[in-house]
C-alpha cells in the first residue's frame, strides 16, 4: 500500500490526531525561527543596540533559545513591547488560513500543534462552521494533562498562542519556558498520554519536541516512519529548536 493510501485510510478510521508543526505556518508566509527572532532583534535594537548584536550572533550560530532567552529575559524594554513584538506575526490578518482549509477538512480527531498562531484553529473553526458540526475546543499548555480524555475535536496549542500581546506571556519561548514546560510531569505525561492513546500523524518540523518524546520514534526523521503503529511525516528542513 502507497504511504498516501495509508495515510488516508488512518485518518477516515476516525482517532487519528494531527500534530502540526513550523510547515504548516510557512506555507502561510509566517517566519519560522531565524526570520523571527530577526524581527526580534530588530524590536531590542530601538532599546539596546548590545543585546541585538548579541542576539543575532546567537541566531547566525543557530542558539535560536539563548536569541530568544535575551530577548525575554536580559533586554531592557518595556515589558508591553516586548509582548507585542512577540505576537507581531501572528495577529489576526497578518495571513490567510485558507491553504489550510484542505488539512483541516480532513477527519482529525484532534489538531496539536507547536505553533504560535492561530491559523489551524480559524481554519477548523471555518471548515465546522461550514459543515455545520461541533466546534473544536481551545486547549493551551495547561489543559496538555488532560487532552487524552477530550471526546471533542479540539486544537491544542501545546507551546500557547500568541495572537494577541495578552497571549504572549504564556508563550513557551525562550529556555526556561521550555525547561519548565518540559520538566512539568503533569505537561509530559499528559503529552505521551495523548500520543500513545490515538494514531497521530505528525506534520512539519517538530524537532524540539520530538526529542522529548524520541523513545517512540526508531530511525532518521527525514522520511515517513512507523513506529509503535504511529505515522511520521516531515517536510520542512528549517526546523524549530
Amino acid at each position: 500500500m502507497e504511504i498516501h493510501e495509508e495515510l488516508a485510510n488512518t485518518v477516515a478510521a476516525g482517532d487519528a490526531l494531527l500534530f502540526a508543526g513550523a510547515g504548516c505556518s510557512a506555507l502561510l508566509g509566517l517566519p519560522v525561527w531565524g526570520k523571527y527572532l530577526e524581527s526580534l532583534a530588530a524590536t531590542a535594537e530601538r532599546f539596546e543596540a548590545e543585546t541585538a548584536a548579541l542576539m543575532r550572533r546567537r541566531i547566525a550560530a543557530g542558539e535560536f533559545l539563548k536569541a530568544a532567552t535575551l530577548f525575554k529575559r536580559i533586554l531592557q524594554a518595556p515589558t508591553g513591547e516586548v509582548y507585542s513584538a512577540l505576537s507581531q506575526p501572528f495577529k489576526p490578518g497578518t495571513y490567510d488560513f485558507k491553504p489550510l482549509l484542505p488539512l483541516s477538512s480532513m477527519p482529525f480527531s484532534g489538531i496539536v500543534t507547536t505553533n504560535y498562531d492561530s491559523s489551524l484553529f480559524e481554519a477548523q473553526m471555518c471548515i465546522c462552521s461550514r459543515d455545520k458540526k461541533m466546534l473544536p475546543q481551545h486547549l493551551t499548555t495547561r489543559d496538555t494533562k488532560g487532552a487524552a480524555y477530550c471526546d471533542a475535536p479540539f486544537v491544542l496549542f501545546l507551546h500557547g498562542r500568541g495572537s494577541i500581546p495578552l497571549q504572549a506571556e504564556q508563550m513557551v519561548f525562550d529556555e526556561q519556558d521550555y525547561r519548565e514546560c518540559y520538566d512539568e510531569p503533569s505537561f509530559t505525561d499528559g503529552l505521551l498520554q495523548l500520543l500513545s492513546s490515538r494514531t497521530c500523524v505528525f506534520l512539519g518540523s517538530l524537532s524540539k519536541t520530538l526529542a522529548s518524546i524520541r523513545f517512540f520514534v526508531s530511525g532518521p526523521y527525514d522520511e515517513a516512519r512507523h513506529s509503535r503503529g504511529l505515522i511520521w511525516l516531515f517536510f520542512q528542513d528549517r526546523p524549530y529548536p
